[in-house]
């Protein structure tokens, strides 16, 4: 019988010569982001943020996590409140050229319902629309005959054709109120905001073409809903449709509540989303609250890759040190290399004057400062966008900072702008750079580990997993996977010219256990470097 070979998937048996191409190409492993956050808004966001709880009528679980990826995007969404307000500390955190954070995922841990606006006309059936954004933010609110909150609907005459009607789709533009500074979020007062036309439809004049609008705009869709069931046609609109219709429309209805279970519900939904921090919207007086101990429970025993929980401590001098409601109290509570305090608020210099901005503030600024910069890269002595500081520190406290493990900022007369002091976190041992248990108080030095564990993972199991036949101990030897990781890891080095996560690497070591490969190496993290010490040496000639 002749012998079989399998040339590119064919069994060939007859004799002869056969020739085939092999892509000898090899290419880089997938570089994963690094810059991306979660936020779990637990009531922060109240009456504004938009997008349906993780409890929703129209969505539910990971369709309620809502993935925005520029400041504009972000606003838009999130419309007011405190969330909105950091928008800038996320994605600019330093100057117009310095990057923040690459994709901010929020999810509203809540239980909510949408909003409706009807018509009933007396003459032409009637019709209801559904809000895609649920909650209490998307109920309308009128100041005056204006509308400065939530959506609304105005139907006015066709200008092409005065015998049809236009439906006009609005949404309020107002920010809401600073309570710290007492001023609108955005300087605009509520009696100045004006609503935004998202939309309009075409010229109709009966419920059935405009149905009909409504089913083929995409506009519309993103936005709205018509309600199953609420529409009725006959005839075409008449002067009393109008009349009993003008003015604004305004959506009722929507209602969002915040409990244990959704919160819950929320952190199950971001289990894969693919982030490396989370943001804390409880904080102060909060910062050690049951929902941050819950994001710390599930960075440590639920999820796949390491994570890290940024939290704002306390505000002021008077809550930097102390049993409770204090940064000390905080960072103690925590003691985690997973967890980041960060202490004290600041002030900013705006057109409406300087304002005070909270330690969730500065949190979200230090945030977006590191994800704008490499795992390797220490936010150590990196500015960050303050005019002033409510709590400014003296070289004691900096010094209790840094054996305490409270991230602080302060202004550096010689760079000549606010520096964070240096990257740390707040785990209380950290007397070493990194312990014998592998934990290590520096930022940069937790960053490197986490995205090195990360991109090995992802990158493993796309050349090994991804395949029809395997993996098995035929097609994944010992030497297959040493062999891959040494590539890998070649890949990683950092060089003169190339900034990287890793200074070396040595001693892979690879064996089979039953049906697992049990894989070591050793390597060098690029380490930060946090002081420079220079010697002169006095000669006498």
């Amino acid at each position: 019988m002749a012998t079989v070979v399998n040339i590119n998937g064919k069994t060939i048996k007859r004799p002869g010569v056969y020739a085939l191409t092999k892509s000898g190409i090899k290419y880089p492993p997938l570089s994963l982001p690094y810059g991306n956050i979660v936020i779990i808004d637990s009531g922060l966001g109240k009456e504004f943020v938009g997008g349906s709880g993780v409890n929703g009528k129209h969505t539910q679980g990971t369709d309620s996590v809502y993935q925005i990826d520029t400041i504009q995007k972000y606003r838009d969404f999130v419309k007011g409140g405190p969330l909105w307000d950091i928008a800038t500390q996320l994605f600019k955190p330093y100057r117009s050229n310095i990057n923040g954070v690459s994709s901010v995922f929020i999810v509203k841990a809540a239980t909510t319902t949408c909003a409706e606006i009807a018509y009933t006309f007396k003459q032409n059936g009637k019709i209801t629309f559904e809000t895609l954004d649920e909650g209490v933010g998307v109920n309308g609110v009128k100041q005056g005959d204006e509308l400065v909150k939530g959506y609304g609907i105005k139907l006015v005459k066709g200008k092409t054709d005065a015998t049809k009607y236009v439906f006009e789709f609005y949404h309020g533009s107002f920010t809401g109120v600073d309570s710290t500074n007492n001023v609108a979020y955005d300087g605009v007062p509520i009696e100045q905001s004006k609503p935004v036309l998202l939309f309009q439809s075409k010229e109709v004049e009966n419920v059935q073409q405009l149905v009909d609008w409504c089913n083929s705009s995409n506009e519309f869709r993103q936005v709205f809903k018509i309600k199953p069931g609420s529409v009725t046609t006959t005839g075409v609109f008449e002067a009393d449709d109008i009349t009993d219709n003008v003015g604004y429309k305004l959506a009722t209805g929507g209602t969002e509540t915040y409990g244990t279970a959704d919160f819950d519900a929320a952190l199950k939904a971001v289990k894969d989303v693919d982030h490396t921090f989370f943001l804390s919207t409880e904080f102060g007086d909060n910062s050690t609250s049951l929902n941050n101990e819950k994001i710390l429970d599930f960075i440590v025993n639920q999820s796949k890759y390491e994570k890290f929980l940024v939290v704002g401590g306390g505000f002021d001098k008077l809550h930097f040190t102390g049993a409770s409601n204090t940064s000390e109290s905080t960072a103690k509570h925590f003691n985690s290399d997973k967890v980041i305090v960060v202490h004290g608020g600041y002030k900013t210099n705006t057109r409406q004057g300087t304002m005070i901005k909270t330690q969730f503030h500065k949190a979200a600024l230090v945030l977006g400062r590191l994800c704008g910069l490499e795992p390797q890269t220490p936010i150590t002595f990196k500015g960050v966008n303050i005019d002033a500081e409510v709590h400014k520190l003296d070289d004691e406290e900096k010094e209790f900072a840094l054996d305490h493990g409270i991230l602080t900022t302060h202004y550096d007369s010689e760079l000549g702008y606010h520096i964070v002091q240096q990257g740390i976190n707040s785990m209380q041992t950290n007397r070493y750079l990194v312990e014998e248990d592998g934990s290590s108080h520096d930022i940069a030095v937790k960053r490197i580990t986490a995205q090195l564990n990360k991109e090995i993972c992802v990158n493993a199991k796309l050349v090994f997993f991804n395949k029809e036949k395997g993996p098995n101990r035929a097609t994944m030897s010992e030497q297959d996977i040493s062999s891959w990781l040494k590539g890998f890891l070649q890949n990683k080095v950092a060089s003169t010219l190339d900034d990287n996560l890793i200074v070396r690497f040595g001693n892979i070591r690879a064996n089979i256990e039953g049906d697992n490969i049990f894989v070591s190496y050793e390597f060098v993290p690029n380490y930060p470097i946090s002081k420079v010490i220079f010697t002169g040496i006095i000669l006498e000639k």
